[in-house]
């Protein structure tokens, strides 16, 4: 499921967000990887890759298919070639405000 349609989504029992996070760059055969890790991990939490100057503020501005859900384990091996400035940004479902929060975020990729 696309994590955009969650904004109908009731509350559920589902509803833990994420705490102790981490979210880091790797390169693996010259493409990123996304890795990460979280004490509790939130149901819908994901973690994009974001391109270079890419508005980071935005849980859907992440560049096409380089998502994953957290659930499914760190780390995901991306499609994308590893190049300067790229971001990885982990995003919890905020059921208060039923709206994604940016939780962590690396700096640029160098």
């Amino acid at each position: 499921m696309d994590p955009r349609v969650l904004s109908a989504q009731a509350p559920d029992p589902r509803s833990l967000q994420a705490s102790g996070y981490t979210v880091h760059l790797s390169v693996g055969n010259g493409y990123f990887a996304l890795n990460w890790s979280a004490i509790t991990i939130g149901y819908w939490d994901y973690v994009a890759l974001y391109a270079p100057g890419g508005n980071t503020s935005d849980p859907y501005g992440y560049l096409s298919n380089q998502w994953q859900w957290a659930s499914r384990g760190s780390p995901y091996a991306t499609g994308t070639t590893a190049s300067p400035g790229h971001v990885a940004v982990y995003w919890s479902w905020d059921y208060a405000s039923k709206s994604y929060v940016s939780v962590v975020k690396t700096p640029p990729y160098p």
